[in-house]
Parts: structure tokens; C-alpha cells; sequence
């Protein structure tokens, strides 16, 4: 899965050209900014599992996983969406329906419910699109995903129960808003940094960009 990639590259970064413009970003926004965007991105990757969780197609390990993804979504979301539940009381009473909605298989009024808070706090996406990327930023862009990506993102096997599915299918089959979010809310950095994702929007852009072109 995206969530354990890059465990340590964080100081890998902090040494290395590739990563400057990522650790500078992450310094620039405040843990509370930090978490409106990972909330936004949850709530959008929390929908797309469900949509696969849901669908008969999906092989049953692979749904083992994709709810064990999701447990461990709902426990922490309404802290990482506390920058938005704390400014709207009326929040808090929804965000605490969805794990119960999701325990109980009540899974199309989850669906709903996912939906309108994803359309009330979208995912900005504008520094994150693929044509935000220079060729110079591409070409960091390779160097990230050929060093830190590429061994265990390489095949799309979803017959495991916690597959790393290839980055470049999912950048190619998934929506801009999903593919995005899962490159967000899915790489962690390390407690140097607060185990925040150590990829910048513009290391994210490129990546992508990358990847769509890839043959």
C-alpha cells in the first residue's frame, strides 16, 4: 500500500538535492494546513475503497484489506479533519455517524455521506496536475519514483490482501482527484518531520506527469 512506502525518505531528502523543494514545503505549512489537506484527501480515497469494497469483482482478500485500509482511516479522520469540524459544530455529529455507517455494511448511505463532505471540502488540486510540471521538474520527477517508487509499485496484483499496486495503472485509471489524493495522504516521511509525506506539490506534479506519459 501507498501508506508504507518512503518510511525513511525524509532524511534521505534532508541530504539530497532531489528532496530539497519537498522539505522546504513541508515546512511551510502548518500542521493544522497539513491536516485540512490529508482530510480532504481521506475522505476521497475512503470513498474510492468503499467503491471497490463494494463491488463484486473485487477478489475477497483483497476487500480483507481494503477494510482493515479503512478501520484504520475512520480512527483517525476526525483528528486530521479537526481544522474543519472545529470551525462547523454541525460537522462533528457527521463525522461520527461514518464509522458506524461503515461497521454496520450501511454502505451506500456512507457513500452519501462521503460524497457531500468531499464536495463541501474539495481537494484543491491546482499545484498537483501534471501540467503544473516543467521538464525540468519531470525529470526530479523520474528520479523519485525510479529510486523510491518503482521496486514496489512495479505490478498491479489486487489478488493480495495489502497489494502496492502500480503507481502508473492507478495514475492512468483513476480520476486526477483520487490518483492525487492517494499520492497525498498515502507516503509517509518519518519523525524528523512529523511523519509527514515528504513529497512536494511539485514532486507529486511531476511524478504524475511521468507517469501518464510513461510507455
Amino acid at each position: 500500500m501507498l501508506r508504507t512506502i518512503l518510511a525513511s525518505i525524509a532524511l534521505i531528502f534532508l541530504g539530497s538535492a532531489i528532496g530539497a523543494n519537498s522539505v522546504i514545503g513541508i515546512k511551510q505549512m502548518s500542521l493544522i494546513e497539513y491536516d485540512k489537506q490529508l482530510c480532504n484527501a481521506e475522505l476521497i480515497i475512503l470513498k474510492g475503497d468503499l467503491i471497490k469494497l463494494s463491488k463484486i469483482t473485487t477478489p475477497d482478500l483483497y476487500k480483507k484489506g481494503l477494510k482493515s485500509r479503512m478501520d484504520s482511516a475512520f480512527g483517525t479522520l476526525n483528528w486530521i479533519c479537526r481544522g474543519f469540524i472545529d470551525n462547523d459544530p454541525n460537522l462533528f455529529s457527521l463525522f461520527e455517524k461514518l464509522e458506524p455507517l461503515f461497521i454496520a455494511n450501511k454502505f451506500k448511505e456512507l457513500h452519501l455521506k462521503l460524497d457531500f463532505l468531499i464536495k463541501k471540502y474539495p481537494l484543491n488540486l491546482d499545484q498537483y496536475l501534471p501540467e503544473q510540471a516543467s521538464k525540468e521538474d519531470i525529470k526530479v520527477g523520474i528520479k523519485i519514483y525510479q529510486h523510491y517508487c518503482h521496486g514496489c509499485h512495479l505490478s498491479h496484483n489486487d489478488q493480495l490482501e495489502m497489494p502496492a499496486l502500480s503507481l502508473e495503472v492507478m495514475a492512468k485509471s483513476l480520476a486526477p482527484e483520487e490518483f492525487i489524493a492517494r499520492m497525498i495522504a498515502g507516503v509517509k516521511g518519518n519523525g524528523v518531520i512529523a511523519l509527514r509525506n515528504p513529497l512536494s506539490r511539485k514532486d507529486i506534479s511531476s511524478i504524475y506527469s511521468y507517469l501518464l506519459d510513461k510507455k
